[in-house]
């Protein structure tokens, strides 16, 4: 059984698996976005590597526990089967309380699986009336929620926005697909592009936020 850990960033709920640690309950707070990382390397340990030197390529199926699929607010992607797998979503009002989510991982070299069942706590938050939405054209959603891309991300927004107080909440994050852009040419310096929207507990110009659309390179 995987034992799992998280810890919270900027806003963002980021739950990551470590070995050691105790207790597979997470937080999750309405209109906040919520992120867990499946990380192939402690999968890897878990699931018998073959020893062949080569990366073993492993494979996730998340589920709510007794359905076969997930949440409506949950999404998951793996961009590969060598690559970490991502939970993330934005609950709402609606989602209050706590679910079961059942990942079943198999590596595809060995046919060895493990199953992880963690509970996601859905807690009920204050409104966060003040948003913009922004569009990173050159990430794909997993690679920004990846290392120190988000840190980096709100560190240039608090620049262009000369904002040196107050809090900076990553809301929710989608896929440029999703919000109807086109899916690009498979080339490897296209990306798909994700679009974050962030809340600010300061009171920003009402028409800068609600029209803006900006291209950050991070």
């Amino acid at each position: 059984m995987l034992k799992s850990g998280f810890a919270v960033l900027s806003g963002l709920m980021l739950v990551f698996l470590v070995p050691g640690a105790l207790g597979n309950t997470y937080p999750a707070l309405v209109g906040l976005n919520f992120m867990y990382r499946l990380d192939r390397e402690i999968y890897t340990m878990i699931l018998k590597p073959d020893n062949t030197g080569e990366v073993d390529p492993i494979v996730y199926t998340p589920t709510l526990k007794g359905h076969p699929g997930l949440p409506d607010w949950l999404h998951f992607i793996q961009r590969n089967s060598t690559t970490d797998g991502f939970l993330y979503g934005t609950p709402t009002k609606d989602d209050l309380g706590p679910v079961d989510i059942e990942i079943v991982a198999f590596n595809k070299n060995t046919f060895e699986t493990n199953m992880t069942t963690l509970t996601i706590d859905v807690k009920d938050n204050n409104p966060l009336p003040y948003q913009v939405q922004f569009m990173v054209e050159n990430k794909n959603v997993e690679e920004f929620f990846h290392g120190d891309t988000r840190t980096r991300f709100l560190r240039d927004v608090r620049r262009v926005w000369q904002q040196s107080r107050g809090e900076l909440f990553i809301t929710k994050v989608v896929s440029a697909l999703d919000m109807g852009h086109r899916n690009p040419l498979p080339l490897p310096e296209l990306y798909e592009g994700c679009v974050p929207r962030l809340f600010t507990c300061i009171i920003l110009d009402i028409t800068f936020l609600c029209c803006v659309v900006i291209l950050i390179k991070c």
